[in-house]
């Protein structure tokens, strides 16, 4: 027997319970009409662009990719140091003489060091001295130093770190499990604290690469390898927070939606968290969709999962194997290939 008290309670927590999910909704619709409209926004676009260009050279047509290089250099102050120095590579190989020396000084305002260039077999074949352009290098650097925080480097570095001893651990035994999430969910708080301040950490914010050896064992280029990603680090330890459900991520999602749209996060990463956060759902509630990056919708939508990998810049579902199968090709030419990065 139920009391009227009882009774009203059951009500009221029916009605908060609707509530609760009234506001899901307002945030699932608030979230796709975002997205769906950032075909228009230029950090959008800048992927689109690269990713344009980045399909020429699998496509072996070197001409086009370049134009499209020349579009993204026009159109864009900040450069990634990847496509800066696959945009010299275009050059050197289109034997485009006249842009050789505003390229390699994007490459160095990207931040990408002197010996880099030099070691290069691609571009120390077609442009075999580079130090024949005039070329203020160390006022070049400073301009890619003035933009890094780095504050905030050091510090996603030492996070990286202990994020990479707990995942040892627990790679090792599950008993190490709870250790491994507590620092997962330490990362990822101190991560959104610095996004909502200074933005996603991320190649814009932290920079790339600079440990000298390190590119000078890879100056050639391992097979889909981006030797000057730094950035990966922040991604990867939100990979393992969101490798478990994570309850209340909507926020989160909002903050790392309005860094897309900012151009402060890459595409690639963004779909990867969401295919994370999709992967581990608990209920249809959740409004996380697969983006086919890492991990790939059981159900198959493609049509669905194609619309949404547009409306954030990158190529439709497939395009990866079609990039693999590129890189696999070029990995006994002595690096003699414009480099793409597999992600």
């Amino acid at each position: 027997m139920f009391t009227s008290t009882t009774i009203n309670k059951k009500n009221n927590s029916s009605l908060i319970k609707n509530g609760i999910n009234l506001c899901i909704l307002f945030l699932i619709l608030f979230s796709i009409n975002k997205i769906g409209h950032s075909q228009s926004n230029k950090h959008i676009n800048y992927w689109k662009l690269y990713y344009n260009m980045e399909e020429s050279v699998i496509d072996s047509n070197y001409t086009k990719a370049l134009e499209y290089y020349h579009e993204l250099y026009q159109e864009y102050e900040f450069i990634y140091a990847n496509h800066a120095f696959m945009g010299l590579q275009l050059c050197a190989i289109n034997a485009d003489q006249k842009n050789n020396k505003k390229y390699i000084e994007q490459c160095y305002k990207s931040g990408i060091l002197e010996d880099v260039l030099r070691n290069n077999i691609l571009i120390r074949e077609h442009i075999p001295n580079i130090e024949q352009y005039p070329i203020n290098y160390d006022s070049l650097r400073t301009i890619y130093w003035s933009r890094i925080n780095l504050e905030i480097r050091e510090e996603i570095i030492k996070m990286d770190s202990l994020d990479n001893i707990a995942t040892d651990k627990v790679n090792k035994s599950f008993l190490n499990y709870f250790y491994w999430r507590k620092i997962s969910k330490r990362n990822a708080k101190r991560i959104f604290e610095i996004t909502e301040r200074y933005g996603y950490p991320s190649e814009k914010l932290i920079g790339i690469n600079q440990n000298q050896q390190l590119i000078d064992s890879l100056s050639e280029y391992k097979v889909g390898y981006n030797i000057f990603n730094h950035a990966y680090r922040t991604t990867n330890m939100l990979v393992h927070y969101f490798s478990n459900h994570t309850k209340n991520y909507q926020d989160k999602n909002l903050i790392l939606e309005e860094e897309l749209l900012k151009g402060n996060i890459e595409p690639a990463d963004y779909a990867v968290l969401h295919d994370f956060q999709a992967q581990w759902k608990l209920t249809n509630l959740d409004n996380e969709f697969y983006y086919n990056v890492w991990h790939h919708d059981p159900y198959q939508r493609i049509e669905e999962i194609n619309i949404r990998r547009k409306n954030i810049g990158l190529k439709p579902e497939g395009y990866q194997k079609k990039k693999k199968k590129y890189i696999i090709k070029n990995r006994k030419s002595e690096f003699k290939y414009i480099h793409i990065e597999y992600h």
